[in-house]
């Protein structure tokens, strides 16, 4: 029996217009999980808080310090964070 393959080629921003609320939700979901994007808020949460702004404002700059940072202050850093996971 022959085999038959279909592509269709659709762009991101096509897909994304067509979705549902809760496909999008979904959508996002997968990409937090993935940890291809950090999620600054809850799904309920129109936007993020103050706190919130301030913290991942100070982890953006952090992520670019990657080649100034001590070997100890590397290490306190990885220490913290397995802290929580």
């Amino acid at each position: 029996m022959p085999d038959f393959t279909t592509e269709i080629d659709i762009e991101p921003h096509e897909y994304v217009y067509e979705c549902s609320k809760r496909e999008l939700q979904e959508l996002i979901d997968e990409l937090v999980e993935k940890g291809l994007v950090v999620q600054i808020s809850t799904p309920h949460e129109k936007k993020p808080n103050l706190l919130e702004i301030e913290w991942m404002s100070n982890i953006a700059k952090l992520s670019t310090l990657r080649q100034r940072v001590t070997f100890e202050e590397e290490q306190a850093i990885k220490d913290l964070v397995s802290k929580y996971l």
